[in-house]
């Protein structure tokens, strides 16, 4: 706890410059739920299919 407020300067100094050796990266527990990297289109037209499907009704992604 001494060394608090140097620990935290450090911190900032660090993260502002990119230094994410010392700055740590918080990504979250679902980080590991990406299992693949698909090309813009095929989010775009994933995300169009799924809004059609709310759009018209369809109880797929609805939230009971």
């Amino acid at each position: 706890m001494q060394h608090q407020a140097d620990e935290a300067a450090r911190y900032d100094n660090a993260k502002a410059a990119g230094d994410f050796d010392t700055a740590a990266v918080i990504a979250g527990e679902a980080v590991d739920m990406i299992s693949d990297i698909p090309p813009a289109k095929e989010v775009v037209d994933r995300m169009v299919k799924e809004a059609s499907a709310l759009l018209a009704g369809s109880n797929r992604y609805r939230v009971a």
